[in-house]
């Protein structure tokens, strides 16, 4: 009983440690299970980590390759010429812009001194400069710019425009270089100092005869003025004796000294015409020299035009029916009153009517038409005659300026009426012109200011 009891304690014992180990076992086992499940958590984590690691290296390898294509595609197609070099000077990268402007291939010159590229009497300066540039001498080179003598694979030198850029790879320098051809530019900058220096002598010149011209302007005013003072003189030492003249011719005329024959009337006839003919001369040229001088003051005050018109074709009508000719009148409805010098317009109708009425047949029409336009009234004086051809409408109003009259057989004008006329508009502040077609009659156009009331 008592030894059964023994085996079944010892079993018992047996029993339990088997359970607890087996109870470790299991703890164990849960632990290394949850341990492994955690590594393989970690390991897939780092793998997908390493995924995509390799992911964007290969993005960024790509990216690579396409910046150093588009480098190469910018590097090749540059018509500047872009050479990359070593600390001694030796020419490791060529591209096809610096083929164009030197000559060489690339073949030709890598591993090559960058000297080939310059005349041979720089040569040993730049040598000096590229040892001075790597034991870090002289200025900073690392962005620098100058011109330079480039020389061709065929020995002809150029000017160009540098640029140097130092770069590193490891331990090693390196310079790249971008080279323009600036031989147009150049050109181009000789031409426009030529050009410079022919304009600084061209103004000089031009100043010199600005001088001569400002002093012989001075000469030619007093000039002037000494002709219009002798010509104002003149005119008023001309008037008495022609008006003396003009005097005792129609006394005799009249017959009031005694009796004349017809052969004595028509030498009378004869000198009151040429005297009358030399008096109105003396007398434009009187108005003239006025006007030029500056003598004459417009007495300017509201004018109105209708009856202002209506004056001077009292005044013209006798003129008019020597040669049977009419008169027409065309104003403009509400015509507002215009601010001028009534007696210097009056002279200015009666010069355009007279001249108009040279240049017409007998029975003819002259009309005077007169109408708003903006800010001032055009007065137009019109006729049907002969017309002033298109060469001679430009000159018509200087002064003496005459066209062939071909409809007058007597003694012409003096030459100065549109002359005079063109003087008084101007000095209104108005303008006159004239549109003609030959062998249709004429149009003699003037503006005249405005009253300001309207």
């Amino acid at each position: 009983m008592a030894g059964d009891r023994d085996g079944r304690d010892g079993s018992t014992g047996m029993g339990k440690t088997i359970v607890r180990e087996k109870k470790r076992i299991r703890t164990a086992s849960q632990k290394l299970v949850e341990s492994l499940q955690r590594s393989n958590k970690r390991l897939s984590e780092a793998n997908e980590e390493l995924q995509e690691e390799i992911v964007g290296h290969r993005w960024l390898a790509e990216a690579l390759r396409e910046s150093e294509e588009r480098h190469c595609a910018v590097l090749q197609t540059a018509n500047d010429a872009i050479i990359s070099i070593d600390s001694w000077g030796n020419i490791i990268s060529w591209n096809r812009g610096a083929q164009v402007i030197f000559g060489y291939t690339e073949e030709e010159i890598l591993g090559k001194e960058i000297t080939v590229l310059i005349p041979r009497q720089f040569r040993d300066d730049f040598r000096e400069g590229m040892a001075r540039l790597s034991a870090g001498e002289g200025p900073d080179y690392k962005s620098w710019m100058n011109e330079f003598l480039g020389m061709r694979k065929d020995g002809s030198a150029f000017p160009t425009e540098v640029s140097l850029a130092e770069w590193k790879a490891g331990k090693d320098t390196f310079y790249t270089s971008i080279v323009r051809d600036i031989t147009e530019r150049k050109r181009a900058e000789e031409e426009l100092k030529e050009t410079n220096e022919r304009l600084d002598l061209q103004n000089e010149e031009l100043r010199v005869q600005g001088q001569e011209l400002l002093e012989k302007s001075k000469e030619l005013e007093k000039a002037n003025q000494a002709k219009s003072e002798f010509l104002a003189h003149m005119s008023h030492e001309l008037r008495t004796p022609l008006n003396v003249i003009i005097g005792f011719a129609e006394l005799m005329q009249g017959q009031v000294p005694g009796k004349v024959n017809t052969e004595q009337k028509q030498c009378l006839d004869d000198i009151l015409g040429s005297s009358r003919y030399l008096l109105t001369l003396v007398n434009d040229i009187l108005d003239l020299t006025k006007i030029e001088s500056g003598k004459v003051e417009l007495r300017l005050r509201k004018v109105s035009l209708p009856d202002l018109v209506e004056s001077i074709k009292s005044e013209i009508m006798p003129v008019l029916a020597k040669k049977r000719q009419s008169l027409e009148v065309k104003l403009g409805r509400g015509l507002p009153r215009v601010n001028i010098d009534e007696a210097k317009v009056g002279q200015v109708l009666i010069n355009l009517l007279g001249n108009s009425a040279k240049f017409t047949p007998e029975s003819g029409t002259l009309r005077i038409e007169a109408a708003r336009e903006d800010n001032c009234c055009r007065v137009s004086v019109i006729d049907n005659g002969i017309g002033v051809r298109e060469e001679n409408q430009k000159n018509i109003f200087e002064p003496f300026y005459q066209v062939d009259r071909p409809l007058n057989n007597g003694l012409g004008g003096t030459g100065l009426g549109l002359t005079i006329a063109r003087q008084i508009v101007e000095e209104h502040g108005g303008r006159i012109w004239v549109g003609s077609e030959y062998g249709k009659g004429s149009r003699f156009n003037f503006t005249l200011p405005l009253a300001t009331d309207g």
